[in-house]
């Protein structure tokens, strides 16, 4: 069983937002993949709010915004769209707004963005998900209406800079 801390915790982390998330995909223990290069986000706007070896997380100085990223290493590999869709489908009234599939790291992978009710108030979620030499990989956006909209071109730099390397 995931917990919620190793899954969810990069997705729900902005001041405001306290609920969490328990979703069972497979109990099976899981590690991080251990060879990934990228930048972080802009230091004058962004502060390292936390990392272990599975994520690491950035957080807006000003409003609140989260950047993070996420591997997940297991012998059960999961499916990667019943992954992605574990998380989209279990937080409360998620809506869909935008679901593409795309290529990241030369692997096929999905992005998705979507609104949904933390404790009663509208957060904004950009997940980009892929698979890589057995590992799923998580690089997420996620805070209100305001910071999200701003932060579109913090993100996209990010992504740019995030490669997962052959270990």
């Amino acid at each position: 069983m995931l917990k919620c801390s190793d899954l969810f915790l990069p997705l729900l982390l902005p001041p405001l937002l306290v609920g969490c998330v328990n979703i069972a995909l497979d109990d099976v223990s899981t590690n991080p993949y251990k060879s990934i290069d990228f930048n972080n986000p802009n230091p004058a706007n962004y502060r390292k709010l936390e990392s272990n070896k599975t994520y690491s997380i950035w957080i807006h100085k000003k409003d609140g915004t989260i950047i993070s990223t996420k591997s997940e290493c297991s012998k059960a590999e999961p499916v990667l769209d019943t992954y992605v869709n574990a998380i989209v489908n279990d937080l409360q009234g998620s809506k869909l707004l935008i679901e593409k599939d795309v290529v990241f790291n030369g692997r096929p992978g999905t992005r998705k963005v979507f609104t949904a009710k933390i404790d009663g108030i509208k957060t904004f979620f950009d997940i980009v998900a892929f698979k890589k030499y057995g590992c799923i990989f998580l690089l997420s956006r996620n805070g209100l209406e305001k910071g999200f909209l701003r932060s579109q071109r913090d993100f996209e730099v990010f992504l740019k800079s995030f490669r997962v390397n052959k270990s």
